[in-house]
């Protein structure tokens, strides 16, 4: 039965790309226009939900991973799931991204473009390019790490809105040059750049060797201490790596703000390819280091005291985020613990914040 359904899927896939509408039925006939007229006038957010989306993308992966180098975008048919019975396609690019993982992982993160697309779905017709974190490895362990990282992301907008906006999604990845092979896992999308700079009035900028202390003060004191939470060593805002500056304009200044992405390296995540660097000097990321530059003690007794009113929120959403396992729950949970009580203890505050800090 699956198989026909494939054949079908696949057929209507091949249907849909000469015709005018979008809207297909599980069968691959259109949808009349009165009922996508309808679906239309939906208002559609791609970020407004948790609930994990279904997402289908067909395309030659077997080529997609020998070629993962590549600069150039490979074509996909990208299917969502509107409902159970109504599905949307549409013809995108695809790619291999990322730095470590590229080089780690078989099925490396992915960058969509849909740049060549038209979406007639309000929220969606902007779109350029997105970026996708995929399963590195198949198994459960690397279902796991998936999850995790996308716990960080949500961990982190409880602490400001200037943060990626993430969607979890149930991707089911159709290898075309594998005789249309399937495979499921879990994935997320991470909001584009320019939906960032939209829904926050911004301008994202790239210009590198910014000191820590140029950006907002009290953010950049929030963005490093909750790098240090979930074990994180790889991020630098002079460098720009896995940070994302912002311009926005606050009573007629300019203020800058980091914005941190990819968190797979960090302790919280603890990904079995993970190791720390080695300027660090330390054995695992689940060491933490502080590398924020110096605050007095009133001033980080300040910023301890957001994370310590977050926290009861913070362990909800841990027991809360979709399909993590009681074992990872129990481990993410355990981690957060040792942080709360460095926050919490003089000697340790001195430790690892006091003495340790970048002067």
């Amino acid at each position: 039965m699956r198989t026909v359904f494939t054949i079908l899927l696949l057929l209507g896939v091949l249907r849909g790309l000469t015709q005018d509408g979008f809207f297909y039925s599980r069968t691959g006939e259109p949808v009349p226009v009165e009922e996508k007229q309808s679906i239309l006038s939906e208002n559609f957010d791609l970020f407004s939900s948790e609930t994990p989306l279904k997402l289908r993308i067909i395309s030659d992966f077997k080529q997609l991973v020998e070629k993962k180098f590549s600069p150039e975008y490979q074509e996909a048919t990208l299917v969502f799931y509107w409902t159970d019975e109504i599905e949307v396609r549409r013809t995108i690019g695809i790619k291999a991204r990322g730095n470590s993982r590229r080089q780690i992982c078989y099925m490396p993160p992915l960058k969509l473009n849909f740049s060549q697309t038209a979406f007639d779905l309000k929220n969606l017709r902007d779109l350029e390019k997105m970026k996708m974190v995929s399963y590195c490895e198949k198994g459960y362990q690397y279902e796991q790490y998936i999850l995790k990282e996308y716990l960080a992301y949500q961990l982190y907008q409880m602490f400001t809105p200037k943060s990626f906006d993430t969607r979890l999604i149930r991707m089911t990845y159709v290898d075309t040059g594998r005789k249309n092979k399937e495979y499921e896992a879990y994935a997320f999308l991470i909001e584009e750049v320019g939906r960032l700079e939209q829904r926050l009035g911004a301008k994202a900028i790239k210009k590198k060797n910014v000191h820590q202390d140029a950006t907002a003060y009290n953010h950049v004191n929030i963005f490093c201490i909750f790098q240090f939470m979930i074990g994180n060593h790889d991020w630098s805002i002079p460098s720009l790596h896995n940070t994302q500056l912002l311009s926005r304009k606050e009573e007629g200044l300019s203020i800058l703000y980091a914005v941190p992405y990819d968190f797979d390296y960090s302790g919280l995540v603890n990904a079995s390819y993970a190791v720390p660097p080695k300027r660090l000097n330390v054995k695992t990321v689940r060491d933490r280091v502080f590398q924020g530059f110096c605050r007095t003690e009133a001033e980080f007794k300040a910023a301890f005291d957001i994370f310590q009113a977050k926290k009861p929120e913070i362990y909800a959403l841990v027991e809360s985020v979709p399909y993590l396992s009681r074992k990872s729950r129990r481990e993410t949970l355990s981690y957060l613990d040792s942080f709360f009580n460095i926050i919490s203890n003089d000697w340790s505050v001195k430790k690892y914040f006091l003495d340790a800090c970048r002067k």
